[in-house]
């Protein structure tokens, strides 16, 4: 574990997709809420050291690692290390996830819906195998960062929807098998995040002008959300203020399941 002097021990949180909207936006507020942060990332090396330097200009102590999620030894050995180097695992956050093509489920081929059950629902639970020992000895929590389309399904929105309902049901089992060790186990399910995922959605023409308008009409908020304002609800369940929340999904998205 790595030490310095006359510095009080922080939570550790372990976070993935680190380099995403969502996920540095949880990193910062994380970082902000008192704990050092080690985080994964896909590709983007430039982005990543950028955010160790924003984060440990905030004060904390800063990891990352390009990991792919999928490789099981992969992710057990970088959450090994930030058990070694930054100390007890408090916090796990899961925010990552591929880009998730527009497509209808009649032109959906096999091999392709296999491809993102895989980047997504089996690298969460990869995530979840490695990092549940260090939760029951924290008494920590962890949560995972899916969709509204588990709940109100829009239209081509398959390749998000199905996996993440998955992780939602790994979430609620966490929840249910481990609370007995003090772990609390939720999910967050943002609706459109216009500096997130949706930003790579509209630049591909997958949401064209017409669709945009529509989705923000059906938006009791006349809007779509922000990055910081989905990552304000995981740091809120991550912290003693929700020391009583447990297998619970938080949608966070300006009223569109409502």
């Amino acid at each position: 574990m790595t030490t310095t002097p006359d510095r009080e021990p922080r939570p550790v949180a372990f976070v993935t997709g680190g380099t995403g909207g969502i996920g540095a936006a949880t990193c910062r507020a994380l970082a902000r809420d008192g704990h050092d942060v080690a985080f994964t990332y896909h590709s983007n090396t430039a982005k990543a050291r950028q955010l160790v330097t924003e984060l440990e200009a905030a004060g904390a102590v800063a990891r990352a690692q390009r990991t792919d999620l999928t490789d099981t030894d992969a992710v057990k050995t970088f959450v090994g290390q930030v058990d070694d180097e930054l100390g007890p695992v408090k916090t796990v956050v899961h925010a990552s996830g591929p880009f998730v093509d527009q497509i209808y489920i009649s032109a959906l081929e096999p091999k392709k819906f296999a491809s993102h059950v895989d980047a997504e629902l089996n690298a969460f639970f990869n995530v979840v195998h490695a990092t549940l020992p260090l939760l029951r000895r924290t008494a920590g929590s962890l949560t995972a960062v899916t969709s509204i389309a588990v709940r109100r399904f829009p239209v081509k929105d398959i390749l998000s929807g199905a996996p993440k309902g998955g992780i939602e049901v790994l979430v609620r089992g966490v929840a249910r098998e481990e609370g007995k060790f003090g772990v609390r186990a939720n999910a967050v399910g943002p609706g459109v995040v216009e500096d997130a995922m949706g930003v790579a959605l509209m630049e591909s023409g997958a949401f064209d002008p017409a669709s945009i308008e529509i989705t923000k009409r059906l938006t009791p908020l006349q809007r779509f959300g922000l990055s910081h304002e989905i990552a304000e609800v995981v740091a809120f369940l991550a912290s003693e203020r929700a020391s009583y929340v447990s297998g619970q999904t938080i949608d966070v998205d300006g009223g569109y399941s409502a």
